[in-house]
């Protein structure tokens, strides 16, 4: 699959980052959870980072993505091999996106502020496009810290994971060696 040429592309790369790193942990080290005041093990990291994706893709059809109506699938965060399933499927989904769908408008909403209704969230103009590339940062977010939480145990992730492109990309820059 030639990912450079595909409006998803960097997220599908991303998402495969996540089912490599999967495939390389015990259950343990996937279902561990932090000593305090840190929330959520790896497979909760897992699991909220693929929430938004379901989100994206649940709103493609109407138009309308809302960050906030997330699944949560407990399986997921418990059930590692489950987790490369449902990665797996995204990607597949994903891949499907062309340039038009990309180009598409689309409304978006996220959280409203803690205590207040979820209808207070606004809703704001976006595209197709710009909410991949959110996905993808989110995701990378997401990594880092599962970086850490799996360093924080010994396990070494590998020095590109959790890392953005563009910080790889500085690295290589600077360094006139391959950051990968």
């Amino acid at each position: 699959m030639d990912l450079v040429n595909l409006p998803a592309g960097p997220n599908i790369a991303t998402l495969q980052q996540g089912v490599d790193l999967i495939r390389r942990l015990e259950d343990e080290l996937y279902q561990a959870e932090p000593a305090k005041p840190v929330s959520g093990g790896v497979g909760n990291q897992f699991r909220h980072g693929l929430d938004f994706y379901f989100c994206f893709l649940d709103g493609l059809e109407s138009g309308k993505i809302d960050y906030e109506c997330r699944r949560r699938d407990n399986r997921i965060t418990e059930d590692r091999l489950y987790a490369v399933e449902c990665i797996g499927d995204l990607i597949g989904k994903l891949a499907q996106l062309s340039d038009g769908d990309a180009a598409r408008p689309i409304r978006t909403r996220g959280e409203a502020p803690a205590g207040a209704g979820h209808e207070t969230a606004p809703w704001a103009d976006s595209s197709v496009l710009r909410e991949l590339q959110f996905l993808s940062s989110h995701t990378v977010h997401h990594y880092a810290i599962i970086r850490l939480l799996l360093a924080a145990q010994g396990f070494e992730t590998g020095k590109d994971f959790g890392v953005a492109p563009s910080t790889l990309r500085f690295w290589e820059q600077q360094t006139g060696n391959p950051a990968v």
